[in-house]
């Protein structure tokens, strides 16, 4: 019966075909394909209506609003609008989801467009309906544009990237302007929103926790499994913490919206549905790295309608034009949706036609050269109905690109780490830094509309080829610092300011009291009244001592200065080249316009850099700390200030006694202005060190004014696996699956052995799993080789449940490294395989696996302390992961109790004698020991002092006398000097003066006895003096 209704439907559509051969059949040649080779029961579909808003219809209400009112207004119209068109065919298709024929997907707003799964009668059905304008299936695509093969990870160094610099937008910061206030919504393959570059300012919205959405999974975590989309995010707004600034507007905030499978596969829908989030949730510019070839039949009808309805909310999209480099034909080299009309058309357009919200990017080399690969213009609607727009040959078509930026050997951010580079090219690579350049303008003026945003760009990019707007570099590479600059201001903002500091040399430098005179320019065509100015900064190096004045009215285009009108102390200590921010919020009762400047302070700036392992002399010279050897912590202390520094003192601390520092201060005389110096420590590793656990090293460096200080994790040795022991017995392995992997020595990556999966079926897989502890923020690597049916059966990691990456395919031996927090983990490898057909050797093989370091116990028995040998003691101690605790002395004292962290301890009449007892705490772990020692000084009462020392015997009147006894720190002393008749008396802790009386004669006695904090001596055997009288003549 099913099949004869199917026989049915189509019976009836190829007679409607036959008969309204004038109108469009809505069923795509695509979808019909698909059915016939087809084997689901429902099938994914986007389904375009007839009705489309016309946004046009709005622009006369528009253009009486500022963004965000524009942005209101469009969404509210385009949801009721969508609502109220959808609402009879959304009741048919859930009259279908009863009987399993239908699920509803998505239904947009920002296009009329529905997103469902159906069944072939379902569809067939839909195609009878007078209000479906396309049905076709939302296939998935490669959509990453035939990128040029990367050469793969790259350090972070202290640098502004190249095409950061070709576009002058260090120009643009130093203005004050740094993106800060606009969101950039990255659509692409997800942002790793944890690398250090981004992460304090990516999107932040309570319902969305990790910046944004997964389109492609349908989860809150956009986290990118590519490295495309990390690497676009970074271009736009990498603020270069790990080292490589790569962003051009480095303040901006990063909407992640993954729209892509981490092997860069994504659909139509899922793209749809992330502009439709960006205007939905406030995102100011889109950046968008991808396309559809116009080979695949994409709906450019739908890419219109929504980019259209983007531009009409206020939104402007930089659309990467697509990798062909002129290998389709005309008009067919620009990829969807970067051939759709800009928003303002250039003049060289003479054939004039309909906008929309996308600025198409191609990408230039470092010398301004068009890159090879870069796709050619140009576009034509003359065939997309209801637009039939923009007709090619003999017309001119549509000029695309739009304008160019750099887009050959960009470096930007490592989606695979926290803190790494990668450096790719492509047109995708361009993109971004256009949307850079957007978020730079807005941030100057954010009431731009995306019309005079793009107007500003093309007019005052860097004419390259062809005279005017071309179909190679459209109208040129743009230029940063000249879109800015010609941008109008929206009312009284900041221009320029004067410094009038202490020592006269127009710089801030620490503990300055300084003066600022801030001009302001009206740029607008307005004239205001009343206008008062609040200077404010939340730099931690300002301190403002005056920040309001009163600048009066202001005429259109005019440009007014208040002299000292206010007044900051930069703090002590304040390094040189800070960045200080300041925002000006200028008002006139009715209005308040917010602009910001940058001011650099000025003096030296001491830093720690990256940090040497140097065991050559005295160890295995390995560059790495292994157990009992001797080597140098070299850590390099850079000046990035404008001046030298002197006498600096950088010193080192450990955290457990696994290193013991030979030197634990290191003095450097003098740095130049970006000079680097060595500081060096020489360290022995203990023999009992475990292989894998870490030491936490605190470099701390001052030269009393300016300080820094860096921690760092050293691991001991290397935890690898590499099954060379021909087994699994190594480390606490588990398998699952149906089939339990196996130890190959088929051509390993180094060694020996390998391990392989073990043999399955079809929809089956094998896994090797591994619950590891992991004590320090790091990484774990590994080395992978996969020989598979392409596309189909995939080796993927995972680390506790989520994938990290998955390969598939001819996959020869190479270095895979993914970022792990400090906690317990669960890593995963698994072969799995699909419902038939098989490639390769079947087999995915893993060996020279990095674990990162293990979780070990910490021990810390407190500091070294002093007590009486009256009194018991309790150390402060801590100790952190560790299953059970021990103490232990090295005198004869004992604990009250041995097995918990504070006990007490009563000393023993050898630690009493000897003066000294360590006290030694051992935390004992799942993974081994720690312990750690301190330094008991136990203090008895004094013995009695020597004897005063001094003259016995005088004549009489000898006038003064000095007597001392031995000399102990921290002794007091009190002296008896006896009869007190025989003269004055002062002692001075362990000596005393006598001023004799000139009369007395006869015997006088001194003695002295010794004080601490434990108690008093006896005295001391008493000195007698005899003073005898003249002999009689």
């Amino acid at each position: 019966m099913k099949n004869l209704t199917i026989l049915f439907f189509v019976l009836i559509s190829l007679s409607i075909m036959a008969q309204e051969k004038s109108q469009n059949y809505p069923i795509t040649n695509d979808l019909i394909a698909y059915i016939d080779q087809r084997s689901d029961d429902l099938i994914r579909i986007n389904i375009r209506l007839k009705d489309q808003y016309n946004t046009q219809s709005l622009k006369s209400e528009l253009s009486l609003l500022d963004r965000a009112q524009r942005r209101e207004l469009v969404k509210s119209e385009l949801k009721v609008f969508s609502l109220n068109s959808q609402a009879d065919l959304l009741n048919y298709l859930e009259s279908k989801s009863y009987y399993n024929e239908a699920k509803v997907i998505h239904r947009f707003w920002i296009t009329n467009v529905i997103t469902c799964m159906a069944s072939e009668e379902v569809i067939y059905e839909l195609a009878l309906r007078s209000d479906i304008d396309r049905i076709d299936i939302d296939e998935e695509r490669n959509l990453l544009m035939n990128e040029p093969a990367s050469p793969g990870p790259a350090m972070g160094i202290d640098e502004i990237t190249y095409n950061v610099l070709k576009v002058n937008a260090p120009d643009v910061w130093a203005l004050g302007f740094t993106g800060e206030g606009i969101v950039v919504s990255v659509i692409d393959s997800g942002v790793n929103y944890d690398h250090l570059d981004l992460a304090d300012h990516m999107w932040e919205d309570d319902d969305y926790p990790n910046h944004g959405w997964d389109f492609y999974n349908n989860d809150d975590n956009p986290m990118d499994g590519h490295g495309h989309g990390t690497h676009c995010a970074g271009t736009v707004a990498g603020d270069g913490t790990a080292g490589s600034q790569t962003g051009m507007a480095p303040d901006a905030s990063i909407m992640a919206l993954k729209v892509l499978a981490d092997g860069g596969d994504g659909s139509e829908s899922g793209v749809w549905a992330a502009i439709e989030f960006t205007v939905d949730h406030g995102g100011d510019v889109i950046s968008m790295s991808l396309g559809w070839m116009h080979s695949w039949n994409p709906d450019r009808a739908t890419w219109r309608s929504t980019l259209d309805n983007a531009l009409a909310a206020g939104v402007i999209a930089s659309i990467a034009a697509g990798n062909e480099g002129g290998s389709a034909s005309n008009p067919d080299d620009v990829r969807t949706p970067g051939d759709c009309p800009p928003p303002w058309l250039n003049p060289d357009q003479t054939l004039t036609g309909g906008i929309s919200a996308v600025v198409c990017i191609g990408a230039t080399n470092s010398s301004d050269g068009i890159a090879g690969f870069s796709s050619r213009g140009p576009s034509s609607w003359e065939d997309v109905s209801p637009y039939n727009d923009y007709p090619f040959n003999p017309e001119m078509g549509l000029i695309r690109p739009d304008v160019s930026a750099p887009g050959v050997d960009v470096k930007s951010c490592d989606a695979f780490n926290t803190s790494g580079y990668t450096v790719k090219s492509g047109t995708s690579m361009a993109t971004p830094g256009v949307a850079g350049v957007m978020a730079l303008i807005l941030s100057k003026n954010p009431n731009l509309t995306p019309e005079e945003l793009t107007n500003v760009l093309e007019t005052t990019s860097l004419d390259l080829g062809a005279p005017g707007k071309d179909n190679v570099f459209g109208a040129g590479r743009v230029d940063a610092l000249e879109a800015v600059n010609t941008a109008n201001a929206p009312g009284p903002v900041y221009y320029s300011h004067v410094v009038n500091d202490e020592n006269g040399n127009g710089e801030i430098e620490s503990g300055e009291s300084v003066a600022l005179s801030v001009e302001l320019y009206n740029g607008s065509d307005d004239n205001y009244t009343d206008v008062n100015v609040t200077l404010i900064s939340d730099s931690p190096y300002i301190n403002i001592t005056d920040n309001t004045e009163a600048y009066g009215d202001f005429a259109s285009e005019e440009y007014k200065t208040v002299t000292d009108g206010f007044s900051f102390d930069v703090t002590e200590g304040t390094p040189g080249t800070e960045n200080i921010k300041f925002i000006v919020e200028s008002t006139d009762g009715n209005e308040t316009w917010s602009s910001s400047f940058n001011i650099v302070t000025y003096g030296p700036n001491p830093l720690f850099g990256s940090l040497i392992v140097n065991d050559e002399a005295e160890g295995n010279n390995n560059g790495r700390l292994d157990p009992g050897e001797t080597a140098d912590l070299i850590i390099l202390v850079n000046n990035t200030g404008q001046v030298e520094i002197s006498d600096v003192d950088v010193t080192l601390e450990v955290s457990n006694e696994l290193l013991t520092i030979v030197n634990s201060d290191y003095f450097i005389e003098n740095i130049s202005s970006e000079g680097v110096e060595q500081a060096i420590f020489t360290v022995i590793v203990s023999d009992d060190a475990t292989i894998g656990s870490s030491v936490g090293c605190l470099f701390e460096l001052t030269n009393g004014t300016f300080s820094d200080a860096k921690n760092l994790s050293l691991s001991i040795g290397l935890i690898v696996e590499d099954w060379e022991s021909d087994s699994f017995d190594n480390i606490n392995w588990e398998f699952e699956g149906v089939a339990n992997w196996t130890i190959s020595d088929e051509t390993p990556y180094e060694g020996i052995y390998c391990s392989q999966s073990g043999q399955i079926s079809d929809n089956q897989s094998t896994s090797l799993v591994l619950t590891y502890e992991v004590g320090a923020d790091d990484s774990i690597s590994f080395y992978k080789e996969v020989s598979s049916e392409a596309n189909y059966d995939y080796f993927s990691f995972y680390i506790d449940g989520v994938e990290m990456g998955k390969w598939a395919g001819e996959v020869a031996w190479s270095r895979s490294v993914f970022p792990v927090n400090t906690g317990v983990h669960t890593f995963k490898w698994e072969y799995d395989k699909d419902a038939n057909t098989v490639g390769g050797s079947d087999r995915a093989r893993l060996d020279y696996i990095i674990l990162p370091p293990l979780m070990l116990p910490e021990a810390n028995a407190g500091e070294d302390e002093e007590i009486c040998y009256t009194e018991t003691f309790a150390p402060q101690a801590s100790a952190e992961n560790y299953l059970s605790l021990g103490w232990a002395t090295s005198g004869d004292g004992t604990f009250d109790t041995v097995n918990i962290i504070n006990p007490v301890y009563t000393p023993g009449a050898s630690d009493i004698e000897v003066g000294t007892s360590t006290l030694t705490l051992t935390a004992y772990g799942n993974n081994g020991d720690a312990s750690n020692s301190m330094l008991l000084e136990i203090t008895s009462a004094p013995e009695p002092p020597a004897t005063p020392d001094g003259e016995t015997s005088f004549c009489i009147d000898p006038g003064e006398s000095a007597y001392t006894t031995d000399f102990m720190e921290g002794y007091s002393y009190e002296w008896v000097f006896e009869p007190s008749t025989a003269g004055n008396f002062e002692s001075d802790t362990s000596s005393a003066i006598v001023s004799w009386n000139a009369e007395f004669t006869g015997e006088a006695n001194i003695k002295v006895k010794a004080m601490n904090q434990c108690g008093e001596s006896e005295f001391s055997e008493i000195l007698s003096i005899e003073v005898h009288n003249n002999p009689e003549v």
